[in-house]
């Protein structure tokens, strides 16, 4: 079978040495990071999971035959799967060696990396092979246990983008980054929204700052913008000649949001009451397209409650339809009923984790009761359900 990394005609690399610069071999990226780091790292410990990001770990491996490598193979995000990799350190560090993590893979190789790694005091670079996330870069950890919950740990060290793996990545993988990346419109309302709010006492969040919420909705806008580019010129795939770009575009926004939030400290900048509600469907699955279906269920309350943004639910639904989305939450929930039940969760967890979104002002603000009645007709009037 024919080794991928061999193929790759162009890398990058960001980092916090530096600004992002270009390579032709894999090789020049290590050589590039090892020479910024005392001390310089004798072996890399790569975690990936355990199918597609297993094969192309083992093909970086045999293209760079004088570095030495371990390996630790993940499934799901968890504390458990957090504890084996940060064993696994412990155990390298104990023999001398000093090993530099590197996050070969998507959401779940990177949580998991950042949060062992964190806690042992060791970098990591990360190595995405899908844009579907904000998480590349920024300095906060999603693992689930009986429930999901997020962490603040150490932002990756540095970034080594494979942009031909990236290019070739499912478009599904892709539609969930844009969803993901999108949803910044109503997160950053979210946070100027709760400057005005910060009387409540469980109001936790970090105080707004204009300036990044500007640059983190401009983002947002770009985004949109790169979607409505490559909808005039074909389908939403690979075939589209826009597709490379649109790919270069997420990559780069998903990784700017990642800075944003490590810069401020929380994921605030990021998520907002789409996440809340998302989180209430069981967001650690499909989590692009269910940030998304619950961004059009906030923008249709922002319209009719406060004011529009520069985003309309209707306008989101059509993105949704290129990209080849999920229209409904009952595509990905079960039932109606689960649905409902999803966003009333969502509203809870704002208030349980100190942030004031537009489902705060409208529950302490004018007094809505986010009943089942409540939340089933806005479900239907957004054709969610």
């Amino acid at each position: 079978m024919k080794n991928p990394i061999k193929s790759i005609k162009k890398y990058s690399i960001y980092s916090e040495f530096g600004t992002q610069k270009f390579y032709h071999k894999l090789d020049e990226c290590f050589d590039e990071i090892d020479d910024t780091l005392e001390p310089k790292p004798d072996e890399y410990l790569i975690v990936c999971g355990s199918s597609l990001t297993k094969k192309l770990s083992q093909d970086i491996i045999k293209n760079l035959p004088n570095r030495n490598f371990i390996r630790e193979e993940v499934k799901n995000p968890t504390p458990e799967a957090a504890t084996r990799v940060r064993e696994r350190i412990q155990k390298e560090m104990h023999t001398g060696k000093k090993p530099l993590v590197l996050a070969l893979g998507g959401g779940t190789p990177i949580d998991i990396a950042k949060s062992a790694a964190g806690d042992e005091g060791q970098h990591v670079v990360s190595i995405p092979t899908q844009s579907s996330h904000d998480g590349i870069v920024s300095n906060r950890v999603t693992l689930t246990g009986r429930k999901p919950y997020s962490l603040q740990s150490k932002p990756p060290y540095a970034v080594i983008l494979l942009w031909d793996i990236l290019y070739k990545q499912p478009p599904t993988a892709v539609a969930k980054g844009f969803g993901d990346g999108i949803a910044k419109i109503t997160s950053t309302k979210d946070w100027e929204l709760s400057s005005k709010y910060r009387s409540y006492e469980w109001v936790k969040e970090k105080p707004y700052d204009q300036k990044i919420a500007k640059e983190v909705s401009e983002g947002a806008l770009k985004l949109i913008e790169t979607v409505n580019e490559m909808k005039e010129k074909g389908k939403f795939n690979p075939l589209n000649p826009l597709w490379k770009k649109g790919v270069e575009v997420l990559t780069y926004k998903l990784i700017d949001f990642g800075e944003k939030m490590t810069e401020v400290g929380s994921s605030v900048p990021c998520s907002g009451s789409e996440h809340l509600v998302a989180h209430g469907w069981n967001g650690s699955k499909d989590h692009g397209y269910k940030v998304s279906l619950g961004q059009r269920l906030c923008l249709k309350l922002y319209e009719d409650h406060l004011s529009k943004l520069e985003l309309k639910s209707s306008e989101l639904k059509k993105l949704q339809e290129y990209l080849q989305m999920p229209l409904k939450i009952t595509e990905l929930e079960k039932t109606s009923e689960q649905a409902i039940k999803g966003v009333i969760k969502g509203v809870k967890l704002g208030e349980g984790r100190g942030r004031f979104t537009i489902l705060s002002y409208l529950t302490e603000e004018e007094g809505i009761d986010f009943n089942e009645d409540f939340v089933e007709n806005y479900l239907k009037k957004t054709s969610l359900i």
